[in-house]
């Protein structure tokens, strides 16, 4: 019971770091194309602006690396070694549950 609730929450707070990557995914996209508009209409040449711009922008791509590297690297090995590790104790369970059966029907 331990290991289920321990691969459900390492599973649920996973999810919110794959939600957050992909919306910096879409921020980080959103910049890229955002970069049209604003040569458009010469923002450009506000030196702030395109200041803010170059920041915000490399800032979403840099949090969006970790974001992505977090979850590759430690959420998604964690849950599948969890997933393993559940798996082999029910295993374990189901096999010690066949030999009591098996012992109780022997004695029958």
């Amino acid at each position: 019971m331990e290991l289920e609730l321990k691969l459900e929450e390492t599973e649920e707070f996973a999810k919110k770091v794959r939600r957050a990557s992909l919306i910096g995914v879409g921020i980080t996209v959103a910049f890229w194309i955002g970069i049209l508009p604003f040569e458009f209409f010469r923002l450009g040449a506000i030196h702030w602006a395109r200041v803010t711009y170059v920041v915000l922008g490399n800032l979403s791509l840099l949090t969006t690396g970790v974001l992505l590297t977090l979850y590759w690297h430690k959420y998604r090995p964690a849950i599948d070694r969890q997933r393993v590790d559940l798996q082999m104790t029910m295993l374990r369970d189901m096999q010690r549950q066949i030999e009591e059966i098996r012992a109780a029907v022997k004695r029958d």
